[in-house]
Formats: C-alpha cells, sequence, structure tokens
C-alpha cells in the first residue's frame, strides 16, 4: 500500500509526514512545522542521532549566555561566545581551587 506524498504516518504514537530525500540529501521541512517551531531561512538546526531516530533541533542565531553572534562556537549542542567560553573556564578554575 503506498501513501500520497503528505499523507500523516504512525511511528509508536509519533505523528508525520514523510518526505523523500533528493539526490544531494536534502529533505524540505514541512511549512507546518517550520511555522509551529518558528524555523526560517538561513537557521541553523542541530542534528543529533538518538536511538534509531534523529533529531532536529534549532539553534538559536547567538550565544546561549549572552546571546553575542561574535566567535560562536558549539558545546553539547548549545552556541558560546569566546567570552563566555572563557568566563566559565575561569569560574570552573576558581571554584576547583575552593575545594
Amino acid at each position: 500500500m503506498t501513501r500520497a506524498k503528505d499523507e500523516p504516518f504512525s511511528n509508536e504514537g509519533a505523528q508525520g509526514v514523510a518526505r523523500k530525500i533528493d539526490h544531494l540529501g536534502r529533505v524540505v521541512i514541512p511549512a507546518e512545522f517550520r511555522k509551529v517551531f518558528g524555523i526560517r531561512e538561513g537557521d541553523l538546526l542541530d542534528m543529533t542521532i538518538e536511538g534509531d531516530g534523529l533529531l532536529l533541533r534549532k539553534l538559536s542565531q547567538g550565544c546561549v549566555f549572552c546571546e553575542s553572534t561574535i566567535e560562536l562556537g558549539m558545546f553539547r549542542s548549545k552556541l558560546v561566545c569566546n567570552d563566555c567560553h572563557r568566563a566559565l573556564a575561569s569560574d570552573v578554575a576558581d571554584s576547583s581551587l575552593d575545594s
């Protein structure tokens, strides 16, 4: 039995929409999903393997602590700027000296 392109399916209680991957490995995220999660063109998505699935999460465009958009790096799927990274490292070093 075949389904229409946008026909919902059920996978262990999860609702979704089936989409084909194109020859470049791209897949279109349905407009309804983009609207619900506030995903716009140019936004960053984090892709993580969870169990036997792929989890997509919208990433903020700035540092998770100060919202800076300069010199960003990833730490545990979060964007962190170099200044906050240095401040965190300093705080960790200081707290280990207190012990």
